[in-house]
């Protein structure tokens, strides 16, 4: 279903144990389930741990785009729903739906998730490492 099956690199990648940096790979715990896991893997180590994280990719999302990374889905305007104030121009998930060629923009533009639903996940794992990064690890 994919254009392209991400399966090989990330297999090359894995085994590689001569990278020289530290590689973790968020993906689903099989390839018939929703939840997903960390793969990681040290620099210079083709020795591969995989933690549980508690979370699941949500109904009717299939990929991140690189828009989503920094986005939480409670984000008023990217996120997941609505803010209460209808005040706020909200441009998360919008489903628009009437005559082709009306907007201004592309409808494939409507399709790209624009928040992370693992942002916590990316958020702890940046401040782990800026925490690190701080006291020389």
């Amino acid at each position: 279903m994919l254009v392209s099956d991400p399966g090989p690199l990330t297999a090359r990648l894995m085994a590689d144990g001569k990278l020289p940096f530290s590689l973790t790979l968020i993906a689903n715990e099989n390839a018939k389930s929703r939840a997903v896991v960390a793969r990681k893997k040290d620099s210079s180590s083709a020795q591969v741990s995989t933690d549980a994280l508690g979370l699941a990719w949500p109904s009717g999302v299939i990929s991140l785009s690189h828009i989503a990374l920094p986005i939480p889905p409670d984000d008023p305007i990217y996120g997941a729903r609505p803010p209460e104030d209808s005040n706020t121009v909200f441009l998360g998930s919008m489903a628009i739906q009437g005559e082709r060629g009306l907007l201004q923009f592309s409808s494939d533009w409507l399709l790209r998730l624009r928040y992370n639903p693992f942002y916590d996940f990316l958020e702890s794992r940046t401040l782990e490492w800026m925490a690190g990064a701080n006291r020389g690890d």
